[in-house]
C-alpha cells in the first residue's frame, strides 16, 4: 500500500517519510503526536521488514479516513487512474473517480487488523509450541501491586481466544461499556472529565470471559489491561494475561464477586468492587497442573 502511493506524496521518494506521511493522513489531527516517527523503524515498515502491529495499536483507535481520501481525490486523473490500477494488483476493483476511498478504507481495515494482531498470512504454531504458549502463561507470577488492589474488571465478549496475550477493538455502548452491570459510584475512578475512558482503567485486574456456551469446563482468564486508546472506531485494547480458571468456580462465587449470573451470558465490560486476585488465591480456584 506505501509503494502505490509513494510517487504522490511529495517527499522525494523517503520510505520511512512516506510512511509518516500516510500515518499522519489515516489519523485524527490531535493524535498525531501517538505515531512516533523515527526513521528507520518507518523504512523497515516500508520495505516489510518489520510489522505494523505495535505503531497499529498506538493509532488504531483514533482513524479517520476521509482526510485520505481527500488527499487522493485532489490528484490528478492520470494518478488517481495509476491508483486504481496499482489497486486492482491487491484484488480492489474500483473507478479513478473512488480510488481516494477505496485506497482509505483498505488501509484503515490493514491497521485494525493489525492491531489486533491479524495478518493476511496465517500460520499455527506446532502443537509442541502452543503448548509451551500455555504453560508460559501459567506459570507466571501476579505481581502484589496487583493483588493489593480492591476493584476489578469483568469483561465478557463471544468468541476469543484469551488463553494467551492479545488486543481487542469494543465497540461503544452505553449500556455495555460500565454500564448496566457496574456500580455507578465507581463511575469517577472509569470516566476523566470529559467523558472519556480514564487511564486508571488500566490498573485494576481483569477476568477474561467468553459468554457461557454450556459447557461446565469453559475457562475464564484473569489478567491485565496494559493499553487502552479510544477513539471515534471504539475502544482498542491490549492485555495480559496471567493464569486462568473455570467459569463453573467462578459461578459459585458469584454473590461474593458481586456477579449476577446474566452477566455470563451477556457481551459487556463491567467495573466491581472485590479484590478478586485475593478471593482467588485465598479459595484456590485456580486451574492447578
Amino acid at each position: 500500500m506505501a509503494k502505490i502511493l509513494q510517487p504522490y506524496l511529495g517527499h522525494g521518494g523517503s520510505q520511512a517519510e512516506c510512511v509518516d506521511k500516510m500515518m499522519e493522513l489515516m489519523t485524527n489531527v490531535k493524535y498525531h503526536h501517538l505515531i512516533g516517527y523515527n526513521e528507520n523503524t518507518f523504512k523497515s515498515y516500508f520495505t516489510g521488514r518489520s510489522s505494523i502491529n505495535r505503531l497499529a495499536r498506538r493509532v488504531a483507535g483514533h482513524l479517520s479516513t476521509e482526510r485520505m481520501a481527500k488527499y487522493i481525490d485532489g490528484l490528478d486523473y492520470q494518478a488517481r487512474s495509476r491508483i486504481a490500477k496499482s489497486l486492482m494488483q491487491v484484488g480492489i476493483s474500483t473507478h479513478p473517480s473512488k480510488a481516494g476511498d477505496a485506497y482509505a478504507r483498505k488501509l484503515e481495515k490493514i491497521i485494525n487488523d493489525a492491531a489486533q494482531g491479524k495478518s493476511s498470512v496465517k500460520k499455527k504454531p506446532l502443537l509442541q509450541k502452543q503448548q509451551r504458549l500455555v504453560n508460559k502463561v501459567s506459570e507466571r507470577v501476579l505481581s502484589n501491586e496487583y493483588v493489593s488492589y480492591q476493584n476489578y474488571e469483568l469483561l465478557v465478549i463471544d468468541n476469543k481466544d484469551f488463553s494467551h496475550d492479545g488486543s481487542l477493538l469494543i465497540q461503544h455502548d452505553d449500556s455495555r461499556v460500565f454500564g448496566e452491570n457496574t456500580d455507578q459510584r465507581l463511575a469517577g475512578i472509569i470516566w476523566d472529565k470529559h467523558g472519556f475512558l480514564s487511564a486508571k482503567v488500566k490498573h485494576y485486574p481483569v477476568i477474561f470471559g467468553n459468554e457461557f456456551n454450556g459447557d461446565s469446563q469453559q475457562k475464564y482468564y484473569y489478567g491485565v489491561i496494559d493499553e487502552v486508546n479510544e477513539g471515534t472506531c471504539g475502544i482498542y485494547l491490549h492485555y495480559r494475561i496471567f493464569g486462568s480458571l473455570l467459569r463453573e468456580e467462578l459461578y459459585k462465587r458469584r454473590t461474593r464477586i458481586q456477579i449476577e449470573p446474566i452477566e455470563f451470558y451477556r457481551r459487556h465490560w463491567a467495573m466491581k468492587h472485590v479484590n478478586i486476585l485475593k478471593v482467588i488465591k485465598q479459595t484456590q480456584i485456580t486451574k492447578k497442573k
